[in-house]
């Protein structure tokens, strides 16, 4: 008799065995076995099967494959004949107990003995069911990950304690988001508007997606409308999480005309409700080239409705002759996040830490918060005065720069200050709105942000004697409302980095991001770890590879030796999992089988 294994229910169990005569040779029985003869009984008792449930769930072949002195017989558990006969946590045992006869002589033997789903199963118990298969008891909490295990300290940072692990934000998926949210995006256009020109047929803002040479093609017309004889929009959308703002406008294209005439590039300025011309001279579609060039434009916050994220982006000619053709191969505005949800460390330390109140000037600041997103580094080589100095690799555009905020690094002085540009030739000398309280030196940075600076007159009355008069009360009492706030939290964020922004921890938090192990490579570090279990040396991937197949696999009787069961992998049913012998080991005396693991 053997133990051939524990099932799930509504499975089918096969098994097969011999005939032979008294000398050991293969035989068959008087007259062929029957149903009848196939006895099953539950557990140790004298529940047994009825004969009509026997026959209903099992299927006898007495010479299987025409073989003499081999039988077959298939039991199927999801058969409910006799009701509720099979079920899970039961042993049942087969026995044969025919009325023919073998060799002349009346025999009787157990065939095999099995279970429905009645064994201790350490996948369940230890809930790596729930890894796969089973799903969570409770997706916000799930209570069968214990505190503290490999699996727990994989999902928290510090504690172990999965109970605040939050799916919305803590999973891979979710993690992956969040980096694409305030990853700088590249947004193609999404609808056009021909104010004045004509549309090459079949073309139109989609054939600016990709660099393929499948141009949106236009043309002026005439009479010029508005001093236009083209004019033509691209709508885009930078959308508006994080309050996203657009940083470049980049296009591939040409103008087909004479030298003399070119496409200006405009932006609509949604503070002003006009549109700003961002090209010049130097830098306009000119009607020399018959071939494709790049052209790059800076935006800023202006340049977006931050009610819904639209930009808009207009061509222009003054051309009004109809074979002068404007070649748009590719269109897109590029975006980057402006601020985090929530008010972060970094958001005060810049405010507090790297601001010092207690030695605050008015070069720390522009007296109020402009967008900080640098955009551009450049190097001083030579330095005249606290207003101007030169820079090495500027644009070689008169003013492309005018209007911005920047800040200047000093690194022998160790100091920095802001101010704007006031104007830029084309030889890289630049100079300031508001001078530097220090001359920068050879190795100092110019950093160039997002951020446009524009300073309109002071409304009329705000500066008289009486009206500065009048407020000063109120102001002293806000100043002492502020230096309260204020030091309140430079107390709380003292502790914080002096310049967690700078370039260098920038650069280190950068270097650790891309140092974090990617999905795969966390997959494959669980199914190459051991000791699953006190001094086991099997891997993950070994322990998931035999559970699988004792779950899913096919048991087939070896090949070459009749006395040795295989188990196969669940999978690809070739692969043998382990292999055990279907007699016991020692002869006498156990209760146990060899049992070898093949992988």
């Amino acid at each position: 008799m053997k133990y051939i294994g524990d099932f799930l229910v509504g499975s089918t169990v096969n098994i097969y065995f011999s005939s032979n005569d008294i000398n050991g040779g293969r035989a068959a029985f008087s007259t062929p076995l029957e149903i009848a003869d196939i006895l099953i009984y539950k557990n140790v008792s004298t529940t047994e099967e009825t004969v009509a449930g026997v026959a209903a769930s099992c299927t006898l072949d007495d010479t299987h494959d025409a073989r003499v002195g081999i039988h077959s017989l298939a039991i199927d558990l999801s058969n409910d004949e006799d009701t509720g006969f099979y079920a899970a946590g039961n042993d049942y045992t087969v026995i044969l107990y025919p009325d023919e006869t073998l060799d002349g002589q009346n025999i009787s033997a157990v065939l095999c003995q099995f279970s429905i789903q009645n064994r201790y199963n350490a996948i369940v118990a230890n809930n790596l069911d729930h890894l796969l298969k089973v799903a969570v008891s409770n997706r916000d909490t799930m209570p069968e990950v214990v505190d503290d295990t490999i699996l727990a300290n994989l999902m928290t940072k510090t504690d172990g304690d999965t109970s605040d692990f939050d799916h919305e934000t803590d999973s891979l998926e979710a993690i992956r988001d969040a980096i694409t949210e305030v990853s700088p995006q590249v947004h193609a256009a999404t609808a056009d508007n021909i104010t004045t020109g004509t549309r090459d047929a079949g073309t139109d803002y989609e054939n600016t997606e990709t660099i393929n040479g499948s141009y949106f093609q236009t043309s002026p017309v005439t009479p010029a409308v508005g001093g236009f004889g083209l004019n033509v929009d691209l709508t885009f959308s930078v959308g508006t999480g994080l309050s996203r703002v657009p940083a470049a406008l980049n296009i591939t294209g040409y103008f087909d005309a004479v030298p003399a005439r070119d496409v200006h590039v405009w932006a609509r300025n949604y503070l002003s409700s006009s549109y700003d011309q961002l090209s010049d001279s130097g830098s306009a579609m000119d009607g020399k080239e018959t071939s494709n060039k790049n052209y790059q434009y800076l935006l800023n916050n202006n340049h977006v409705q931050t009610s819904d994220g639209e930009v808009k982006i207009r061509f222009t000619a003054t051309s009004t002759t109809g074979a002068d053709n404007l070649y748009l191969d590719y269109v897109a505005v590029s975006s980057v996040a402006v601020e985090a949800a929530g008010l972060t460390a970094e958001a005060i330390a810049e405010a507090v830490s790297v601001h010092d109140v207690s030695n605050h000037t008015e070069h720390n600041s522009l007296g109020f918060r402009v967008g900080t997103n640098v955009i551009e580094i450049y190097n001083v080589t030579t330095s005249d005065t606290a207003t101007s100095f030169t820079c090495t690799n500027l644009p070689d555009v008169t003013d492309f720069y005018k209007g911005h905020h920047i800040r200047v690094h000093d690194i022998t002085g160790e100091q920095e200050a802001d101010s704007w540009i006031l104007s830029m030739d084309n030889a890289g000398v630049v100079t300031l709105g508001r001078a530097l309280p220090f001359t920068p030196d050879t190795l100092a940075h110019m950093y160039v942000m997002a951020g446009m600076v524009t300073i309109t007159e002071i409304q009329s009355g705000l500066a008289t004697a009486a009206a500065l008069s009048t407020h000063d009360g109120k102001l002293d009492t806000v100043a002492a409302y502020i230096d309260t706030e204020v030091q309140a939290i430079k107390d709380k964020t003292d502790n914080l980095p002096g310049d967690p922004a700078s370039e260098t921890n920038v650069n280190a938090n950068e270097t650790k991001i891309d140092a974090l192990p990617t999905a795969a490579a966390i997959v494959a570090a669980i199914k190459a770890m051991t000791g699953i279990t006190e001094g086991g040396t099997w891997t993950w991937e070994k322990i998931m590879k035999i559970t699988t197949a004792f779950m899913a696999g096919d048991w087939r009787v070896k090949a070459t030796d009749a006395s040795v069961q295989q188990l196969m992998d669940a999978e690809n049913g070739t692969t043998v999992i382990l292999e055990q012998s279907i007699t016991r080991s020692p002869a006498t005396g156990s209760k146990y089988r060899d049992i070898t693991v093949k992988i």
